[in-house]
Protein backbone atom coordinates (compact mmCIF):
# COMPACT_ATOMS: atom_id res chain seq x y z
CA UNK A 1 0.00 0.00 0.00
CA UNK A 2 1.45 3.33 -0.79
CA UNK A 3 1.09 5.04 2.43
CA UNK A 4 2.45 5.95 5.52
CA UNK A 5 2.33 3.90 8.66
CA UNK A 6 -0.91 5.81 9.79
CA UNK A 7 -2.61 4.67 6.32
CA UNK A 8 -1.82 1.60 7.16
CA UNK A 9 -3.52 1.57 10.13
CA UNK A 10 -6.53 2.91 8.86
CA UNK A 11 -6.78 -0.15 6.43
CA UNK A 12 -6.09 -2.75 8.38
CA UNK A 13 -9.13 -1.55 10.73
CA UNK A 14 -11.61 -0.78 8.13
CA UNK A 15 -10.57 -4.34 6.38
CA UNK A 16 -11.10 -6.12 9.63
CA UNK A 17 -14.21 -4.47 10.69
CA UNK A 18 -16.13 -3.48 8.11
CA UNK A 19 -15.17 -5.74 5.48
CA UNK A 20 -14.42 -8.76 7.83
CA UNK A 21 -10.89 -9.75 6.46
CA UNK A 22 -7.85 -9.52 7.81
CA UNK A 23 -5.00 -9.76 5.39
CA UNK A 24 -1.68 -7.98 5.80
CA UNK A 25 -1.09 -4.39 4.59
CA UNK A 26 2.29 -3.96 4.42
CA UNK A 27 3.58 -0.03 3.92
CA UNK A 28 5.13 0.97 0.68
CA UNK A 29 7.01 3.81 2.31
CA UNK A 30 8.55 4.46 6.01
CA UNK A 31 7.21 7.78 6.69
CA UNK A 32 9.44 9.24 9.63
CA UNK A 33 6.18 11.42 10.82
CA UNK A 34 5.06 15.18 9.77
CA UNK A 35 9.06 16.31 8.43
CA UNK A 36 10.36 18.40 6.12
CA UNK A 37 13.83 19.29 4.54
CA UNK A 38 14.55 16.09 2.59
CA UNK A 39 15.73 14.61 0.62
CA UNK A 40 18.88 13.12 2.98
CA UNK A 41 18.00 15.67 5.94
CA UNK A 42 15.12 15.87 8.06
CA UNK A 43 13.44 17.86 10.59
CA UNK A 44 10.22 17.96 12.34
CA UNK A 45 8.36 20.45 11.19
CA UNK A 46 4.71 19.67 12.83
CA UNK A 47 3.66 18.17 16.29
CA UNK A 48 0.37 18.22 14.71
CA UNK A 49 -0.82 19.80 18.10
CA UNK A 50 -4.13 20.99 16.60
CA UNK A 51 -3.79 24.59 17.04
CA UNK A 52 -2.07 25.87 14.58
CA UNK A 53 -0.75 29.17 15.09
CA UNK A 54 1.41 29.65 12.02
CA UNK A 55 -1.11 32.55 10.32
CA UNK A 56 0.01 34.59 13.28
CA UNK A 57 3.52 33.70 13.66
CA UNK A 58 5.23 34.01 9.94
CA UNK A 59 4.61 30.50 9.20
CA UNK A 60 7.19 29.29 11.41
CA UNK A 61 5.78 27.00 14.25
CA UNK A 62 7.21 28.04 17.51
CA UNK A 63 6.32 24.77 19.53
CA UNK A 64 8.34 22.33 17.31
CA UNK A 65 11.10 25.27 16.24
CA UNK A 66 11.56 26.76 19.38
CA UNK A 67 13.70 24.27 21.69
CA UNK A 68 11.84 25.93 24.74
CA UNK A 69 8.31 25.30 22.67
CA UNK A 70 7.56 28.74 23.49
CA UNK A 71 4.69 30.21 22.11
CA UNK A 72 4.54 33.99 23.03
CA UNK A 73 8.22 35.33 22.32
CA UNK A 74 11.23 34.33 22.97
CA UNK A 75 13.30 33.40 26.41
CA UNK A 76 15.07 35.53 28.45
CA UNK A 77 18.26 33.30 26.89
CA UNK A 78 18.53 34.18 23.37
CA UNK A 79 21.65 34.49 22.45
CA UNK A 80 23.37 37.43 20.94
CA UNK A 81 24.11 36.18 17.80
CA UNK A 82 21.09 35.26 17.38
CA UNK A 83 21.28 31.42 18.63
CA UNK A 84 19.13 29.40 20.38
CA UNK A 85 20.00 29.13 24.43
CA UNK A 86 18.78 25.59 24.34
CA UNK A 87 20.81 24.43 21.71
CA UNK A 88 23.63 26.70 20.04
CA UNK A 89 24.16 25.41 17.24
CA UNK A 90 20.11 26.18 16.07
CA UNK A 91 18.53 29.90 14.91
CA UNK A 92 16.08 30.88 18.11
CA UNK A 93 12.72 30.26 16.14
CA UNK A 94 11.54 33.57 17.99
CA UNK A 95 14.37 35.72 16.08
CA UNK A 96 13.60 34.04 12.72
CA UNK A 97 9.95 34.55 13.28
CA UNK A 98 10.35 38.64 14.27
CA UNK A 99 12.90 38.63 10.93
CA UNK A 100 10.23 37.03 8.49
CA UNK A 101 7.46 39.03 9.74
CA UNK A 102 9.60 42.50 9.24
CA UNK A 103 9.92 41.64 5.83
CA UNK A 104 6.24 41.28 4.99
CA UNK A 105 5.64 44.52 7.12
CA UNK A 106 3.89 42.56 9.91
CA UNK A 107 5.73 42.77 12.85
CA UNK A 108 2.40 44.32 14.90
CA UNK A 109 1.68 40.43 15.13
CA UNK A 110 4.76 39.75 16.99
CA UNK A 111 3.37 41.70 19.67
CA UNK A 112 0.06 39.77 20.03
CA UNK A 113 -0.17 37.68 22.75
CA UNK A 114 -1.44 33.71 22.05
CA UNK A 115 -3.38 31.89 24.44
CA UNK A 116 -2.17 28.78 25.72
CA UNK A 117 -2.63 25.84 23.97
CA UNK A 118 -5.13 22.86 25.21
CA UNK A 119 -2.84 20.09 25.65
CA UNK A 120 -5.98 18.11 25.63
CA UNK A 121 -6.38 18.12 22.00
CA UNK A 122 -2.79 16.92 21.65
CA UNK A 123 -3.63 13.53 23.59
CA UNK A 124 -2.02 10.80 21.63
CA UNK A 125 -3.61 8.93 20.09
CA UNK A 126 -6.36 11.22 18.56
CA UNK A 127 -9.72 10.25 17.53
CA UNK A 128 -11.40 12.34 14.43
CA UNK A 129 -15.22 11.27 13.57
CA UNK A 130 -16.12 12.74 10.58
CA UNK A 131 -20.56 12.13 10.05
CA UNK A 132 -20.24 13.58 6.61
CA UNK A 133 -17.94 14.95 4.27
CA UNK A 134 -18.22 18.51 3.32
CA UNK A 135 -18.04 17.46 0.09
CA UNK A 136 -18.34 14.28 -1.96
CA UNK A 137 -14.84 13.29 -3.33
CA UNK A 138 -16.08 13.50 -7.07
CA UNK A 139 -17.46 16.95 -6.65
CA UNK A 140 -13.89 17.85 -5.48
CA UNK A 141 -12.26 15.96 -8.01
CA UNK A 142 -14.15 17.67 -11.02
CA UNK A 143 -12.82 21.23 -9.68
CA UNK A 144 -9.68 20.75 -9.61
CA UNK A 145 -8.73 21.32 -12.87
CA UNK A 146 -10.39 24.82 -12.85
CA UNK A 147 -8.51 25.39 -9.31
CA UNK A 148 -5.48 24.27 -10.78
CA UNK A 149 -6.06 26.73 -13.85
CA UNK A 150 -6.66 29.19 -10.89
CA UNK A 151 -3.21 29.11 -9.98
CA UNK A 152 -2.12 29.58 -13.21
CA UNK A 153 -1.45 26.14 -14.30
CA UNK A 154 -2.24 24.87 -17.84
CA UNK A 155 -5.38 25.04 -19.32
CA UNK A 156 -7.45 22.66 -18.81
CA UNK A 157 -9.36 20.75 -21.57
CA UNK A 158 -12.43 18.16 -21.36
CA UNK A 159 -11.72 15.69 -23.75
Amino acid sequence: MMSCGDGVQVVCEYIDKKIGVTKPVVPANDALGLVGGGPTKFKETCQSCGQCELGKTAGICPLTSCGKGLMNGPCGGVREDGKCEVDPEKDCAWVKIYERMEKMGELDKFTEMRAPHAWSKAKRPRLFTIEEPVKPVRTILASLPSYLTLLGGPEYEEE
